[in-house]
């Protein structure tokens, strides 16, 4: 890494919508890249090469902290916990 000198394009996350939150973390040396908006959440494992969706619903923040657990926050007071064995 170059402390975001250089940038480098992902492929796009699989949500159907904007991306209102964003997280990454590294837990046990694993990266962990985590978006969410109206359309759901999804998660990479490989810094965006590929994407898996972890929930289809309207969301608007989320946060992954190294010791691998995590929130999902949405509309009417929805919270999601989650934890680095996604």
């Amino acid at each position: 890494m170059d402390n975001g000198i250089s940038w480098k394009a992902t492929t796009t996350p699989p949500l159907q919508s904007a991306i209102y939150g964003s997280a990454f973390t590294i837990v046990e040396d694993q990266k962990y890249v985590l978006v969410c908006g109206p359309s759901g959440a999804a998660v990479s494992t490989n810094m965006g090469k590929g994407w898996t969706m972890l929930l289809e619903d309207d969301l608007w923040s989320c946060e992954l902290l190294p010791v691998g657990t995590g929130w999902i926050v949405g509309r009417n007071g929805r919270i999601v916990k989650i934890s680095a064995d996604l």
